[in-house]
């Protein structure tokens, strides 16, 4: 083999590597980038603002219910079936919610808390379709471990909404979900 062809094969290794590097990248991604910024507190405020206006509109069209007949409240693991947000891992996918929305709730998930090691990757499946992927691997890096999304996922009422774990281990690890609930007044205390 002469110094020539040594060289094309060396090129077209290095290409056809960048190539897999840039396909991994654009199939791993999330369409709308997440605006990661500190604080969160602040940075959380202007998503909330934005979708709680949309779901309330939402809820009022299809409940039939005057904006001032509904209530927003935050969610809590109670309103996706779960007693807490501590789920035990193990390698591969784990499923850790599989419930079904109840009758005149409205659910947007805006973001993640996660201090663990072992999750990579959560989707989100509702209404028979996956909704949502989230690369949750990166969060822990970040300096305060949170996560606000700029298209918050919605789940609608009556839809069974399940979300699966990826995990490369086994531990119990913490994946709190930041969101907001709206329901018709009176259903549940907030």
């Amino acid at each position: 083999m002469t110094p020539k062809d040594k060289k094309t094969l060396l090129i077209a290794g290095l290409i056809g590597a960048g190539a897999l590097g840039v396909l991994a990248f654009f199939l791993m991604r999330k369409p709308a980038a997440p605006v990661i910024a500190a604080p969160a507190a602040a940075q959380a405020a202007p998503i909330k603002v934005g979708i709680e206006d949309q779901m309330i509109d939402m809820a009022s069209r299809q409940l039939g219910v005057p904006r001032e007949g509904l209530t927003v409240r935050g969610l809590s693991p109670t309103d996706l079936g779960l007693t807490s947000y501590n789920f035990p891992l193990v390698l591969g996918a784990n499923t850790i919610v599989n419930h079904s929305i109840a009758d005149s709730r409205f659910i947007a998930i805006t973001g993640i808390t996660y201090t663990g090691t072992v999750a990579s990757s959560m989707t989100v499946q509702a209404g028979g379709s996956m909704i949502e992927a989230y690369p949750i691997r990166f969060i822990s890096a970040l300096q305060n471990q949170t996560w606000h999304d700029t298209s918050p996922t919605i789940i609608q009422q009556n839809w069974t909404v399940q979300i699966v774990v990826q995990a490369t281990g086994a531990a119990t690890e913490l994946i709190a979900l930041d969101g907001i609930v709206i329901e018709k007044r009176g259903m549940v205390l907030a």
